[in-house]
Formats: C-alpha cells, sequence, structure tokens
C-alpha cells in the first residue's frame, strides 16, 4: 500500500510517468491576441507534441495561472506587449517561482531595449513574431530539451 502510494505522490509530482512512460510538455502561453495565442496552441501539439496548454491574455491571468500550476509547467512562451503591462515584469516573476523553467519572450514589434531587457530579465530566448512558426517551435523544442 505504501508503495502505491509512493508510486502515486512520484507520478503526480515528478512530471512524467513513474513506470517510465513519459508524460507530454505543458507550456503557459501568455498573449492578448486570441488569434496567436490559440495558432501557438495548435503548433505546439500537432508539432512538437505538446499536451494541455495553459492561456492567459493578461498579466493578472498569468499570475493567476501560475499560481494553479506549480510545478507542472515545462515552458512558457510571453508576449512581451500585453495589454496591462509588459511580458518583461513576467518574466522576472516566473524566474522567482521556475528558476529553472525555459521561457521564449515573443514580440510584434518591440521597443528599443526591449529585447535585451527581456534576456535581461530571464528570458531564456527572444525572437519577433516576424520569424516563421516552424522557427519559433523548433526553438520551443530546443528549450525544453536543455
Amino acid at each position: 500500500m505504501a508503495e502505491r502510494a509512493n508510486l502515486e505522490y512520484v507520478e503526480n509530482n515528478m512530471g512524467g510517468s513513474a513506470h517510465g512512460e513519459q508524460e507530454s510538455n505543458r507550456a503557459l502561453l501568455v498573449d492578448d491576441h486570441d488569434l496567436f495565442r490559440h495558432a501557438l496552441d495548435v503548433m505546439l501539439k500537432g508539432q512538437a507534441g505538446f499536451s494541455e496548454n495553459v492561456h492567459a491574455k493578461s498579466l493578472v491571468e498569468a499570475r493567476q495561472v501560475l499560481m494553479a500550476q506549480r510545478n507542472r509547467l515545462d515552458c512558457a512562451v510571453i508576449d512581451l506587449d500585453l495589454c496591462g503591462g509588459l511580458g518583461i515584469a513576467l518574466i522576472g516573476e516566473l524566474r522567482d517561482v521556475y528558476p529553472r523553467l525555459p521561457v521564449l519572450a515573443l514580440a510584434t514589434s518591440p521597443k528599443p531595449g526591449w529585447l535585451s531587457e527581456a534576456s535581461e530579465a530571464g528570458a531564456n530566448e527572444v525572437l519577433t513574431t516576424a520569424v516563421s512558426s516552424e522557427e519559433i517551435i523548433n526553438t520551443v523544442k530546443r528549450l525544453i530539451c536543455k
């Protein structure tokens, strides 16, 4: 009985299964544009093996999701230019909660200094949305394999 309880704890808290099966990856997708966020969700599920991604369209929602998803995320993709605040602030907060979580920051039209500020805040990679969807997917795959 104790072995079963330990096995359930490992399965529920360590990511993946104690039986050697690999659980699908799970991403936090933060973007205030519904169409882009949902397209990214579909691409990650279809091309990168992600399962149940969690969405947020604002800093407030992202903070709520972070509290609910503790230790259940494999990466985060964050828009730097969110309604109600900059994604750069969220990246810094993510580092406090998830110091090793891979973070990809995206900017549609970055303001001067944003890319370096995002890197300094803790983003592992910073891209503009002018890159191809393939480059975004490949970047996420590379980040979660590190």
